[in-house]
């Protein structure tokens, strides 16, 4: 049976994977006199203080999976060199594998569908709003697209932050976010960012994240929801780690049965120097890429149980 490739966006598939934050003491922290807007365009001009000015090398291990309703059919490896670029430039992040293992997707008979996911790790860096542009939005176009307001203020790992709850305006135009930006007072420094995409009720909303698809499938977009965390060392903040989930439907017609499937990812940095090492061109992975197609050629003995602990942490 000829089977139909759907490709999903790199831009639009990440995994999530969140921290239940500890309410803070009331006396201990309070919400500032000014308004959420304000505090989040505070921690915007800041970034070049709180964030690496410089090129960094990291190394990180990445995870991928994808599963149809309740069984997994396809899961994909990788240990990463990465340059993660100044926060102070436009410049990309740049990614090679250096080991990696995984599957080709799992199907049986009936399958008339096969997914790609397309992007991978540069995916998962691309979600990196301190670096890039708020979910949509340029800094002098966040009272247009976005309502900001205080939350609660929250305790992770025992450090204060102020919370700032977020949602789009207007729902009829874009498709844009809702979530929570944890900013650490006193540096003003964003700390983390749990977001989803709305896309509830929102018949258009695959266009965002559908490359291709046969024009005879009908597809909604269930859910769509990411993390990135940060990390301070030595007065600055470094990219942590990012996770992404996205869920979504197809049905090919009115007699046929909907298949959900859910794509994840994982990127958690497992070191960090400050050398601005240059990256083989030739290995560079490209936002086209796509990790399934590239594992085959690869063929080690890592012991990968330690990065598996490491993924395990980096969600707590």
């Amino acid at each position: 049976m000829k089977r139909i490739y759907l490709f999903l966006l790199s831009v639009s598939i990440f995994a999530t994977s969140i921290i239940d934050a500890k309410p803070a003491l009331p006396a201990a922290i309070e919400n500032p006199s000014y308004s959420a807007l304000n505090l989040v365009k505070m921690a915007y001009r800041n970034v070049s203080r709180n964030y690496p000015k410089e090129t960094n090398l990291m190394n990180a291990f990445y995870r991928e999976s994808i599963s149809k309703e309740s069984s997994c059919i396809l899961l994909n490896e990788a240990i990463l060199d990465v340059n993660k670029a100044s926060y102070l430039t436009g410049q990309t992040d740049k990614v090679v594998i250096k080991k990696a293992r995984g599957n080709q997707p799992i199907l049986n008979g009936l399958d008339k569908i096969m997914v790609k996911f397309q992007g991978g790790p540069n995916s998962a860096l691309l979600i990196d709003v301190v670096k890039n542009p708020f979910l949509g939005a340029e800094l002098h176009e966040l009272n247009d697209k976005y309502e900001f307001r205080y939350g609660t203020p929250a305790v992770i790992d025992d450090v204060n932050y102020l919370v700032v709850e977020f949602d789009e305006k207007y729902s009829e135009d874009e498709v844009l976010y809702r979530g929570k930006l944890y900013i650490e007072p006193k540096s003003l420094a964003i700390a983390r960012i749990e977001f989803s995409r709305n896309v509830e009720e929102r018949g258009d909303a695959y266009l965002n994240f559908v490359k291709q698809k046969p024009s005879s499938l009908s597809m909604e977009i269930k859910h769509a929801k990411y993390v990135v965390n940060y990390k301070e060392y030595n007065n600055k903040w470094y990219f942590d780690y990012s996770t992404s989930d996205v869920m979504f439907q197809v049905k090919w017609n009115k007699n046929t049965l909907n298949s959900n499937y859910t794509l994840k990812s994982q990127l958690a940095v497992t070191s960090i120097s400050n050398k601005d090492v240059k990256l083989d061109k030739r290995h560079l992975l490209k936002p086209s890429d796509i990790v399934a197609d590239k594992v085959k050629e690869y063929n080690d003995t890592t012991d990968w149980d330690i990065y598996n602990m490491i993924m395990l942490l980096a969600a707590k």
